[in-house]
């Protein structure tokens, strides 16, 4: 993830060349099973990471975030923006 980005950037997805050799063919799957394990790793840590900085705030600064007019889009956002929840309680 990009720290000046607004979005999470995931690796994009390659198209399987044609007439491949067995061992080209094993090592192509096992890239693909690791790009997989790699991308809900990384979803994993950006919940955790969410957690636990909502997990910092009590209760009345929790009650600001979540009413803050980007919260939402915040929430729902691919990867859960923490820089930019990290902006929002920095600001409040």
């Amino acid at each position: 993830m990009c720290l000046t980005s607004e979005e999470l950037i995931l690796p994009e997805e390659t198209i399987m060349p044609k007439n491949l050799m067995p061992q080209q063919h094993k090592m192509w799957d096992l890239r693909s099973a690791a790009l997989v394990k790699n991308e809900e790793t990384l979803k994993k840590n950006l919940w955790s990471l969410y957690t636990v900085v909502m997990s910092f705030c009590n209760a009345t600064m929790e009650d600001k975030v979540m009413r803050h007019e980007e919260y939402a889009e915040i929430k729902h956002t691919t990867g859960r923006n923490m820089i930019e929840l990290l902006q929002v309680i920095n600001v409040l």
